[in-house]
């Protein structure tokens, strides 16, 4: 709809070094098993996390009218919390991100 306007929403990932548990938004036995969770899963450093802002702004392959992702696009982790990006829409449980049907609902 707005053509001259570019959208993405970006997941940053599991990013270390954020203290998003030291927040206080977790009760302690929740915080512990999301740790403990996290450190199964692994973490990428603060500055992974701000690059894929970078990579979804930034077209690196060509092709995508200069920017890293097409418009409208939910920018996240293709496997886990951590690595390599895709458009949400390529996961096997993204589909609804891209029913356009539901979108416009979102945006009436």
């Amino acid at each position: 709809r707005h053509d001259y306007i570019y959208f993405a929403a970006v997941s940053p990932g599991s990013t270390k070094d954020t203290y998003l548990m030291e927040q206080g938004s977790f009760p302690n036995a929740r915080k512990y098993l999301f740790k403990g969770f996290i450190c199964l899963s692994g973490q990428h450093g603060v500055d992974a996390g701000a690059g894929r802002y970078i990579d979804a702004l930034v077209d690196h392959d060509g092709g995508r009218d200069g920017w890293g992702f097409q418009s409208g696009t939910f920018v996240c982790s293709k496997k886990g919390y951590i690595g390599e990006v895709c458009d949400a829409t390529e996961l096997k449980k993204g589909k609804p991100f891209s029913e356009q049907t539901k979108q416009d609902l979102v945006y009436d």
